[in-house]
């Protein structure tokens, strides 16, 4: 009899200290999740589990709209990765005479200020240290300068000089031309 009542009490304590460890375990689940969140910190009050697990599931809805938005802007790069035209060097073939990108000027004037705009790729960058060696030789001092290896490079310069414009009315004797070079990255 004594066995019989042994062996019924020993499943109930069990089942006792399964049940006690299962909410542990759940207790412990719940504070890891609610310490991953960013904003538990600022929170001074302790919400209740349910206000936790909403808030847990805000959180991860709200990483979820910015991991997609995050896939579609790298989408929206590599396609238009793809449209730009590719360098000779990214081909790996022996650049000629004729398959070679030259430097492109464009002047802009803007009344009494001219913006001076130069692309170049990255294996004309001899260019752009010749060039403020020019304009430092005719006495043009540099504003500004600067050259990036991964986006453009820009040069801005300023020029003071006497120049005779004729016009209706009389001459204007003092221009002031400020150049400005963009250099960017032909791929």
């Amino acid at each position: 009899m004594e066995s019989g009542l042994r062996s019924n009490s020993a499943p109930k304590l069990e089942r006792k200290y399964v049940e006690k460890n299962r909410r542990n375990n759940m207790k412990n689940l719940y504070n890891q999740l609610h310490s991953l969140l960013l904003n538990h910190a600022s929170s001074k009050e302790t919400l209740a589990l349910p206000d936790r697990i909403d808030a847990a599931t805000n959180y991860i809805k709200s990483l979820e709209t910015k991991l997609e938005k995050n896939k579609m802007y790298l989408e929206e790069l590599r396609i238009s990765c793809r449209k730009r035209p590719r360098s000779v060097k990214a081909t790996n073939e022996l650049p000629s005479s004729s398959t070679k990108s030259l430097p492109q000027i464009e002047f802009h004037e803007m009344s009494p200020t001219m913006f001076v705009v130069l692309i170049t790729g990255l294996d004309n960058l001899a260019i752009f240290y010749n060039i403020i060696r020019l304009l430092n030789e005719e006495g043009v001092e540099v504003l500004y300068s600067s050259f990036s290896l991964n986006g453009n490079s820009t040069l801005q310069i300023s020029l003071e000089t006497k120049v005779s414009i004729p016009m209706k009315q009389g001459f204007i004797s003092l221009m002031v031309i400020q150049l400005s070079f963009n250099f960017t990255k032909v791929i």
